[in-house]
This record gives structure tokens, sequence and C-alpha cells, in this order.
């Protein structure tokens, strides 16, 4: 699951530096579903989390990209963030 949810955002990361953009929002959608349906923030380790934040600062880096895929990559950060911090509250 925690995989999933890496995998799901390299593969946008991907989608979107070398397949001029096709189909990049599929993969958030992907991952929203890994985080939302499937734990994949749950009981995870601080290695994860930086991981998971480095991915997401190469993302942000990334220019050029097309407004809608911005942002649904801003909701999903959005989405990321929010679910850690309430994992943490717990």
């Amino acid at each position: 699951m925690k995989q999933e949810l890496v995998q799901s955002l390299r593969a946008f990361r991907d989608a979107i530096t070398k397949n001029g953009h096709a189909d990049a929002s599929k993969f958030l959608i992907e991952a929203d579903e890994a985080v939302t349906n499937k734990g994949a923030l749950n009981d995870i380790d601080s290695e994860y989390e930086e991981q998971l934040f480095e991915l997401i600062t190469d993302i942000e880096a990334i220019e050029n990209v097309s407004v809608p895929n911005k942002e649904r990559f801003d909701a999903t950060v959005e989405l990321i963030e929010t679910t850690l911090y309430e994992n943490d509250e717990d």
C-alpha cells in the first residue's frame, strides 16, 4: 500500500516529464485512492515520509506542468498533508 502511493507519484512525475502530460492525472487518482482507501499513510516511519516529501518536492520543481495537472497535483498533496496531520493527532 505504501509503495503504491510512491509508485503512483513517480508515474505522474514520469508522465509529465517524458510523455508530455498525457494521462498524467490518472496516476494522481491512484495516489488518492492509496491514501483514502488503502491506508498508504497509516503507521508510516519517518524515512518513508521523507522519501514521500522529497518526491513531492521534485514534482513541484518541474516546469511547464499544465494547469489541470498542477491543480490536481496540489489537491493530492493537500490530501497527503491533511491525512498525515490527522494521523499524527491520533
